[in-house]
């Protein structure tokens, strides 16, 4: 879901939607309100879509790497702690 194509389609939507609105009803007010409420409803749904997909692409990463949760950390060292230490401090004109 490519967020600014879905943002213009959106605003579209609600346009066309106010316009029928208002012409079905006669009332600015009363197309006001339910474009107001069926943009919610979209951004819900949008929402929820996003959600959907998150969860989606973790469950494949899991399968793919092997991922869990339930896998506490290894027992390998991350190589950091071979590391000399640093042999100055930092000025700032090493910046």
């Amino acid at each position: 879901m490519y967020a600014p194509r879905f943002f213009v389609s959106m605003m579209c939507a609600l346009l066309v939607f106010a316009i029928a609105t208002y012409i079905i009803h006669g009332s600015f007010y009363t197309a006001f309100l339910q474009t107001v409420l069926c943009l919610v409803i979209i951004q819900v749904g949008y929402f929820i879509g996003v959600l959907l997909m998150v969860a989606k692409e973790q469950k494949r990463m899991q399968q793919k790497y092997g991922f869990s949760k339930e896998a506490g950390p290894s027992a390998e060292k991350s190589g950091t702690e071979n590391l000399p230490p640093i042999a100055h401090s930092p000025k700032l004109s090493d910046f």
